[in-house]
């Protein structure tokens, strides 16, 4: 007479594809968290990039700047994980924001400082070429790669 319980073996071997399972998901999941943390650091520096050109294209001068000329804003990498937003008020700068990047990651850029001009007139980047801002994530060894024109356009 067979009794209908489960060998050891059997109890084992589910188990083990169990276990198995779980740790591959559970490592396709910790890769996939980073990335998305990756693409949110992304968003705000484009994001912060997109307030600089608005505030340029719409000449909205920050108080600091009274009675100043305004030339435009400029984004401008300090540090591998820091940056600096400012406004260019005839030619001195006035600090809006520093920024720090969380731990483990970079940013690096072909052209820097960007200076979004007043009034639409474009970017200091020369016409034809664009400043690529690169941000790394050394935990997962990825990248996320931003393009500024010399119109000011961003991909």
């Amino acid at each position: 007479m067979k009794s209908p319980a489960f060998t050891l073996i059997e109890v084992l071997i589910a188990i083990s594809i169990v276990a198995l399972i779980l740790g591959f998901g559970f490592a396709g999941f910790r890769e996939y968290s980073q990335r998305q943390v990756l693409f949110a650091v992304a968003r705000d520096v484009k994001s912060d990039l997109r307030s600089l050109q608005q505030k340029a294209l719409s000449a909205e001068k920050p108080a600091a700047c009274a009675g100043k000329f305004l030339d435009g804003y400029r984004f401008d990498i300090v540090s591998a994980a820091r940056y600096n937003i400012s406004a260019l008020c005839s030619g001195v700068g006035v600090n809006i924001e520093d920024k720090s990047l969380d731990s483990g990651f970079t940013i690096s850029a072909t052209i820097d400082p960007i200076l979004f001009k007043v009034l639409g007139q474009g970017t200091n980047i020369p016409s034809g070429s664009s400043s690529v801002i690169t941000l790394s994530q050394t935990a997962i060894s990825k990248s996320i790669t931003i393009s500024v024109s010399a119109e000011g356009s961003m991909k």
